[in-house]
């Protein structure tokens, strides 16, 4: 037998439910949570994935002997009391997380285990020098230069919006590297 203490508050119009399992007995226990709402489960997420043991109905997963295993999910329904239920318990045969195999098993299993595939931004090359202007900028003020007549009135429009632009960049970058911990 495992216990469950339940807290659920509405804010904007999401029911949030925050769970609290218990299990006092000497032996780990496989438990199923069913939502109660009237309305769909949001699991919690890592990296746009359900997190381990999620389902469209709750969470299924172990509480160890003597221990307790907090949840919590969001849903679009109104809340009601209790807002979640214990509706099956069974003897754990492994306790979670150990069998990490497991999450590796499927494609979602992968993405939670190993997370984002993204290289670090200082692996990733740059595509110019820092005193190097890009071959298409380079080539376009070439040619405005090159010319013997004054640019046209919506070159002159473009090169001020051009300067516009830099100039804006240029001072951003002046104030991110003025204050590190500041992630704009």
């Amino acid at each position: 037998m495992v216990d469950l203490d339940w807290r659920v508050e509405a804010q904007a119009g999401v029911s949030l439910v925050e769970l609290m399992v218990h299990n006092p007995g000497r032996t780990a226990r496989r438990v199923r949570v069913a939502n109660r709402l009237d309305g769909a489960v949001w699991p919690p997420r890592r990296e746009g994935v359900a997190a381990a043991g999620w389902d469209d109905g709750g969470f299924e997963g172990v509480v160890a002997a003597g221990g307790r295993r907090a949840l919590g999910y969001a849903s679009p329904a109104a809340p009601t009391e209790p807002p979640a239920e214990v509706v099956w318990t069974e003897r754990a045969g492994v306790a979670e997380p150990a069998d990490r195999s497991a999450l590796r098993a499927t494609p979602d299993g992968v993405v939670r285990t190993l997370g984002a595939a993204r290289p670090p931004a200082d692996a990733v090359p740059r595509p110019t020098e820092p005193d190097q202007v890009p071959d298409a900028v380079e080539s376009w003020l070439g040619a405005l230069d090159d010319r013997s007549t004054a640019p046209t009135a919506a070159e002159r429009e473009a090169l001020e919006a051009v300067a516009r632009r830099a100039g804006a960049l240029a001072d951003r970058s002046a104030d991110e590297r003025s204050s590190p911990g500041d992630s704009r």
